[in-house]
């Protein structure tokens, strides 16, 4: 019997000029990880019904991609690392709060996009593997505004 094939990790790129694909694509060869990159607009959202992606790079290049988080976001649950050239942190905090996992500013050195690659790609694996969750989020706005330590399991 033959074993199963491997299937890669399969990331999805949205963006326009092509910066970030050429970067990711230059340090993730060989690392069992299928790249697939389509241009940050609205019409490419479609691609998100017929490919089934493990992980989503949105690279925020102009104002109208901002948009582009919350139409991923009402169309799946995939985790998404938002990259922007936009150092504020109010741009980071934006992002993470209209649903990106994770922030980076780009440029970003290539160690660390590829921690936080494979971060996100290890806590989406977990929460796949059980759907109750190890920890349960605090339901009250009194539990949420209480440090880490200090929170009750129910």
């Amino acid at each position: 019997m033959k074993g199963a094939a491997i299937v890669p990790t399969r990331i999805l790129i949205f963006e326009r000029k092509g910066s970030l694909a050429r970067r990711v694509a230059a340090f993730l060869p060989g690392r069992d990880y299928g790249i697939h990159v389509t241009p940050a607009t609205r019409s490419s959202l479609a691609l998100l019904a017929t490919f089934r992606a493990d992980l989503i790079l949105l690279h925020v290049e102009e104002p109208a991609d901002w948009g582009l988080l919350g139409e991923i976001r009402a169309r799946c649950g995939v985790p998404v690392i938002l990259c922007s050239a936009c150092q504020s942190q109010t741009d980071a905090v934006r992002g993470l709060r209209q649903g990106a996992d994770d922030y980076v500013r780009w440029p970003s050195s290539q160690i660390e996009l590829e921690a936080r690659i494979q971060a996100r790609l290890r806590r989406a694996r977990w929460d796949s593997s059980d759907p109750k969750g190890f920890c349960e989020a605090p339901r009250s706005e009194a539990e949420r505004a209480k440090p880490l330590g200090s929170r009750t399991r129910r």
